[in-house]
């Protein structure tokens, strides 16, 4: 979900003043988080908590009033009785990133969520099947699917033409705020990426409506490559200072979620890692010598994390085993992800453990989760447990 607001943010600068290359400053000093933000973070919000959809969006927005927001939702906002106005925008598509997220282990409840949430605004035929495609082709993703398989399902599924590459869409493409003419584009700015920077810079360079091509765009890289770890800091640190609440749900949501509102979390599921789709929570280096059990990588902060994460409610300790273990059930350390994808630590290359602790699910079963180092690869997938 990180990917839409940093998407969001780098976006912003272009979006009245729009280039065709890809070539310009990533984050920009003019940079800010947008009416796309918001929405996403509300749409979170909704899912992690089970709260009423309409009441909750507009909870948000009022919260942010100056956000450029769209005509008819700049006055959907604000109504006592809000209803939904039959709208194709993209705005259906670029804020349901959570309904992906936060229901990794089922397509079927991950669609349900983007019904839920984009029925109450853009319940056109075209705005639903916009949010949906985006859903859908994130989930994927998400799922270990190839750029090609994605492509293939949401051109059946959705009957969108991702025929063209970025660079003959870029010819062509002039601003546009329908689902129809920003949704197939953005999906084939991720599926040709090389990473998460890369697919930012192809929906940027489109000249189109950048935010919101690139906070579309985004998610859908996310889950491909991942997300550098500072690239989330530099988010937070310089651009989200108003915007507390989006960096708290976000927290909440353990950097990408792993199991929310709407039939989320599966506890029979492993957590996966990286690209090759490892299952085991124990990562120790590739290259280079592995931590020693027990100690943090990467400086003071990271070893504040391992603490924190050692003595955290509920919590006993024991030896860190020295061989991996299944994690049955991401959600079980959803909420410290965020701190154990440690951006403060010192090493870039490593990341802080928590010795070998023990936590219950709600089943009362036990497991020893341990994160002991890891290889760069593995960087992008450490939040998304």
């Amino acid at each position: 979900m990180w990917g839409a607001i940093i998407g969001d943010i780098v976006g912003s600068v272009y979006e009245w003043n729009r280039i065709k290359t890809k070539e310009f400053e990533f984050f920009d000093e003019k940079g800010h988080f947008t009416d796309d933000s918001v929405c996403t973070a509300a749409v979170a919000d909704m899912l992690l908590r089970d709260l009423p959809e309409a009441a909750t969006l507009q909870k948000w927005c009022r919260r942010h009033p100056d956000m450029s927001y769209g005509n008819w939702f700049g006055q959907w906002i604000w109504h006592e009785s809000p209803e939904p106005y039959d709208s194709y925008g993209n705005g259906a598509a670029m804020r349901v990133s959570p309904a992906a997220f936060l229901n990794r282990s089922d397509l079927a409840a991950a669609l349900g969520a983007s019904d839920r949430v984009t029925a109450i605004t853009h319940d056109h035929p075209e705005g639903m099947k916009g949010a949906r495609a985006t859903v859908h082709a994130t989930w994927m993703a998400l799922n270990g699917e190839d750029p090609a398989a994605i492509r293939a399902t949401i051109a059946a599924e959705y009957r969108y033409d991702l025929s063209r590459t970025v660079d003959e869409i870029r010819r062509e493409h002039e601003y546009n705020e329908t689902c129809q003419r920003c949704v197939p584009e953005a999906i084939t700015c991720a599926l040709e990426s090389t990473s998460f920077e890369d697919a930012i810079r192809n929906a940027v360079s489109l000249g189109g409506d950048s935010d919101t091509l690139a906070a579309i765009a985004g998610p859908v890289a996310e889950a491909l490559h991942g997300i550098r770890g500072k690239m989330r800091v530099v988010a937070r640190e310089r651009y989200l200072g108003e915007g507390e609440d989006i960096v708290a749900v976000m927290g909440e949501c353990g950097g990408g979620g792993g199991g929310g509102g709407g039939g989320g979390g599966d506890s029979s599921r492993s957590a996966r890692f990286g690209a090759a789709g490892w299952q085991h929570a124990t990562m120790r280096q590739s290259t280079g010598d592995s931590p020693a059990p027990g100690r943090a990588s990467g400086g003071e902060h990271a070893l504040q994390h391992a603490e924190h994460l050692a003595h955290g409610a509920g919590r006993q300790l024991s030896h860190a085993p020295d061989h991996p273990h299944p994690v049955d059930g991401p959600q079980l350390i959803r909420d410290h992800a965020a701190d154990l994808a440690s951006e403060s630590a010192g090493d870039p290359k490593r990341v802080g453990v928590t010795p070998g602790g023990h936590r219950s699910d709600e089943k009362g079963s036990q497991m020893i989760v341990e994160f002991v180092g890891r290889h760069d690869d593995t960087w992008p997938r450490l939040p998304d447990l």
